[in-house]
């Protein structure tokens, strides 16, 4: 359920948020060039802002629908009651974190912008890290539909976790 769910929760940031960064990176790497840092900040605030406006309603549709839109894609063995509903639970776990997880991939983009590309490299595997770990430690001690919250929460935490670390170091 949860591998599922990780396709639905990147379709939306692979259609709303990736173009964003692609739109935004040639004005960070210019601004970074020129050591115009105010710019460089005014355009990481717009491409965060242009996110949230795209995503938070995405994340809260997917939140809502999560029920009725895995019961409508279901098929084969998904397609049972408890099928659907560790798909949704799933889906509406991993959509908490969807701006988290964008905006940790926009600051990459920055940091890349500022010839760094080993702190977003090192956060990643920290994030990754995270995620592993929750996934060893805390789901085995949680069955169903708990063990599939737990694996979109621990996702969602390590994204969070690693966007504000990024944000902070690219704020310096």
């Amino acid at each position: 359920a949860y591998q599922v769910a990780f396709v639905f929760f990147t379709a939306p940031y692979a259609v709303l948020a990736a173009p964003v960064h692609t739109t935004v990176l040639p004005e960070l790497a210019r601004d970074a060039a020129g050591d115009d840092l105010g710019g460089f900040a005014a355009a990481i605030r717009w491409a965060i802002d242009a996110m949230a406006m795209l995503l938070l309603p995405v994340a809260a549709g997917m939140i809502a629908l999560a029920a009725p839109g895995m019961r409508a894609v279901a098929f084969g063995n998904a397609a049972t009651e408890e099928g659907v509903h560790l798909l949704a639970i799933a889906v509406a776990t991993l959509a908490v974190g969807l701006l988290p997880y964008s905006v940790f991939f926009l600051l990459a983009r920055a940091c890349y912008a500022l010839d760094d590309s080993r702190l977003p490299a090192t956060l990643a595997l920290a994030a990754a890290v995270v995620t592993s770990t929750i996934m060893v430690v805390v789901a085995p001690h949680a069955d169903g539909a708990a063990r599939v919250a737990v694996l979109g929460l621990g996702n969602t935490v390590a994204s969070l976790l690693a966007a504000t670390a990024l944000g902070f170091a690219v704020r310096r």
